[in-house]
């Protein structure tokens, strides 16, 4: 696999990763001990999409939760 498909993939892998993490926290109560863990592990895979896909400046912080999210279309153009 050329260097290009392995990093679009990896990309891929870690968008659902966030995707996954973010509709976990949707189903538990909010304050409990596991959705804090549930917003850390998605905030841990949003900052490696910041990092892997050139994501900087592209999303903000829900003062609310603490997650991380990202701007309207950022995932689709990474």
């Amino acid at each position: 696999m050329s260097k290009a498909k392995e990093e679009a993939s990896e990309l891929k892998s870690t968008i659902e990763g966030y995707d996954s993490a973010v509709n976990k926290i949707k189903e538990l109560e909010k304050g409990t001990k596991e959705w804090r863990a549930a917003i850390e592990d998605a905030n841990d895979k949003a900052r490696e999409l910041i990092d892997q896909g050139g994501l900087e400046g592209k999303y903000h912080f829900n003062s609310e939760t603490g997650l991380i999210e990202f701007d309207e279309g950022a995932l689709e153009e990474a």
